[in-house]
């Protein structure tokens, strides 16, 4: 008998298998803290885990648990958290300084209503801070409260060993510094039973070293897709920059905190009139550290929209972020100018809490969402390539098959 396999042979081929999309709401958190793996990346759905890995009093930690706080946040849209450890990364530090023990001046401080003195941030022009009145303080942290109150972009800590004053500049690196002299106009507080000045000490801040974000990106991109980007390194404004412009022709989202009002008109002649529309600004005029929460849980609530719903996509304006307390340092001066330049703040409008953006630097959901098309375009392209069994016509019809379904993703995005 003659095996009809001589007339008829059929071959059974599976559909080749293409692409998965991308997951555009998998983000990174680059740290430069105590890890204890060593692994070149580790992917969290949850901030219990990272608590685990870098402690739970860790930034890192505090940054996740932010992100993960947020409702929606990067689960609601199918996206994990990756974080990165550094190679020997060092922040930047800051200038500070820092009085005498001054407990025994507290006494002397009570009586004053006309405080004054002059202070020098980070080079920049001398301004006078006058009329302090420190009635009804008791201790020396008291005094730090109150400069603190006048004082809208160092931070006012006590060391509460020495009993010394601390002010410390809000941007980093060797160009920042606090300088404080004489005031005139009401009761000098640089005099020897006050601040004593003379016997102060200040020191300037320090640049970045060790790895930098770009080069710890280049170093795990390759094995690891992620689109948000934050990091736990404070860096000094010329490593901002250069970050900025190298994530700029990326498919990649960087969210830069800042704490200073001194940043405003920074950020705009360097990054949004540069049009690093991929930098976003987000700035929050409390801590360094809070301003980070700040930038953590923005990117949260950001990177939430399931791009495979129907109208799930939103904007930033005008949501409220779970864990982050409204900025009351944002003034409507200070709020026109973030707007102007390209920064997004957090703020309270009528007793609601909100992000406020202008989209001067463009607006956060039209960066997102474009890199969301570009990568669903990218991928169904290649899968309708691979998928084809046979060449596709170089006719009308073949044309029309490629472009049905870049089409798809197109009705998608709308």
């Amino acid at each position: 008998m003659i095996d009809i396999t001589n007339v008829i042979n059929i071959t059974i081929a599976d559909t080749p298998k293409g692409l998965a999309d991308y997951s555009v709401n998998n983000v990174a958190i680059f740290s430069n803290e105590t890890d204890n793996f060593l692994d070149a990346y580790r992917v969290y759905t949850n901030a219990r885990d990272v608590a685990v890995d870098f402690g739970s009093s860790s930034i890192t930690a505090q940054m996740a648990q932010a992100i993960f706080s947020q409702t929606p946040n990067i689960l609601s849209g199918g996206g994990s958290l990756i974080i990165v450890p550094m190679l020997n990364a060092v922040s930047a530090t800051a200038g500070n300084f820092e009085t005498a023990d001054i407990s025994a001046n507290v006494n002397n401080f009570k009586t004053i209503v006309d405080g004054c003195f002059n202070i020098k941030l980070n080079g920049g022009t001398i301004k006078l801070i006058k009329d302090i009145n420190f009635s009804g303080i008791t201790s020396v942290a008291d005094i730090a409260t109150i400069l603190q109150s006048y004082l809208l972009d160092v931070v006012v800590t006590v060391d509460s060993t020495s009993k010394m004053i601390i002010l410390t500049s809000k941007k980093f690196g060797d160009s920042s510094k606090v300088e404080i002299t004489a005031g005139t106009g009401g009761t000098d507080l640089t005099a020897n039973n006050l601040l004593d000045i003379a016997g102060d000490t200040s020191t300037i801040g320090e640049e970045s070293t060790g790895e930098s974000l770009r080069d710890a990106i280049t170093r795990v991109e390759n094995n690891v897709f992620f689109t948000g980007l934050l990091t736990t390194v404070d860096l000094e404004d010329s490593e901002i920059i250069a970050n900025a412009t190298a994530i700029q022709a990326k498919e990649k989202v960087l969210m830069q905190p800042l704490a200073s009002s001194e940043c405003i008109s920074w950020f705009n002649t360097n990054i949004t009139q540069a049009k690093l529309t991929k930098t976003r600004g987000l700035l929050y005029l409390g801590t360094p550290t809070q301003a980070k929460l700040y930038a953590a849980s923005y990117m949260g609530r950001g990177f939430s929209v399931n791009f495979n719903g129907s109208k799930t996509l939103h904007t930033i304006h005008l949501k409220d972020l779970s864990g982050i307390i409204p900025d009351a340092n944002i003034n409507p001066t200070l709020l026109s100018q973030a707007e102007n330049a390209g920064l997004d703040v957090y703020v309270s409008v009528a007793g609601v809490p909100c992000c406020m953006t202008s989209g001067q630097n463009s607006y956060f959901d039209e960066i997102y969402s474009n890199i969301w098309l570009k990568l669903a375009l990218q991928v169904t392209g290649f899968n309708y390539l691979k998928q084809t069994n046979t060449k596709v016509p170089q006719i009308e019809s073949g044309m029309d098959g490629l472009k049905g379904a870049y089409n798809k993703v197109c009705e998608q995005g709308i």
